[in-house]
C-alpha cells in the first residue's frame, strides 16, 4: 500500500456555473513510501490540484483518497487537519515565509502551532537548521534573506515536524539555475533520509532528478 493512494479523483471548481471548470478527471495515483515523483504538465493541467489534493489542503469533488493508510473521504477537518499537522510538510514557489519575523521563528511555526515545549522546538529548530546548513541565518528576519536561503528556511519548516512526506508546489520556480540544483540536491538528501517527496515541476530536467514522473494535461494523468 502506498502512503497516498488516490483513485478516480475529480475536482470541479465552480460547480453547476458558467464558469464550471473540471480541474481533475478521474485522476488515480499511488506514491509509494520513500519515493521521490515529480508532477508535470503545462499550466492549467492539475498539477498543483492534485499536489493539495494529495496534500490534504484542497478537497476533492469525487473519488477516493487514502493517506498513510486511512481513508480521508469521510473525515472530519479538524481531523484531516490533525494528519495534515502531524505527516505533512509543504514548501511553495514563493516560500511562503513571514517576512518580519525570523528564520527560527519561520521554521517553528508548525512547531508553535502543535504547542511544543519551548526546549522541544529549540531542538527541532537547531536540528532542520543544521541539516539545511542555515544555522548562521536563525536570528536574522526573513526579508533579509537571498531567494536561495528563503527556500531553504522554507524546506527547513517543513521538515522541522519530521513528516513522512514533502510536497513542494513549484520549488524551484522564483531560483536561478545554481540555486535550483542546489534545493534538487536538498530534497535528494530528504529522500535518502527515507521521507516521500511529491514535487510539482514545469522543469523538465529537474524532474528527470526524481523516482518517478507523472504527467498531467487536461486534468487527467497520461503518462
Amino acid at each position: 500500500m502506498g502512503i497516498v493512494e488516490a483513485k478516480g479523483i475529480a475536482k470541479i471548481y465552480n460547480e453547476g456555473k458558467s464558469s464550471e471548470v473540471n480541474a481533475l478527471c478521474g485522476v488515480t495515483v499511488n506514491i509509494e513510501e520513500g519515493e521521490w515523483v515529480s508532477i508535470m504538465g503545462k499550466s492549467g493541467s492539475g498539477k498543483s490540484t492534485l499536489l493539495h489534493i494529495m496534500g490534504l489542503v484542497d478537497k476533492y469533488t469525487s473519488g477516493s483518497l487514502t493517506f498513510d493508510g486511512q481513508c480521508v473521504d469521510n473525515l472530519r477537518q479538524n481531523k484531516v487537519a490533525d494528519i495534515r499537522m502531524k505527516k505533512v510538510g509543504f514548501v511553495l514557489q514563493d516560500f511562503g515565509l513571514i517576512w518580519n519575523m525570523s528564520v527560527f521563528d519561520n521554521i517553528a511555526t508548525p512547531l508553535y502551532l502543535a504547542k511544543e515545549k519551548k526546549g522541544r522546538v529549540k531542538e527541532l529548530v537547531s536540528k532542520a537548521a543544521k541539516e539545511l546548513e542555515i544555522e548562521d541565518l536563525l536570528k536574522k528576519k526573513a526579508k533579509e534573506l537571498s531567494g536561495g536561503q528563503c527556500q531553504r528556511v522554507a524546506i527547513a519548516r517543513a521538515i522541522v515536524t519530521g513528516p513522512k512526506i514533502i510536497f513542494a508546489d513549484e520549488p524551484t520556480g522564483a531560483l536561478d539555475e545554481e540555486n535550483a540544483k542546489n534545493i534538487m540536491g536538498i530534497f535528494a538528501k530528504i529522500k535518502g533520509n527515507g521521507t516521500t517527496v511529491v514535487m510539482v515541476t514545469h522543469d523538465k530536467e529537474l524532474s528527470l532528478m526524481a523516482d518517478r514522473e507523472i504527467v498531467l494535461s487536461d486534468g487527467k494523468v497520461v503518462r
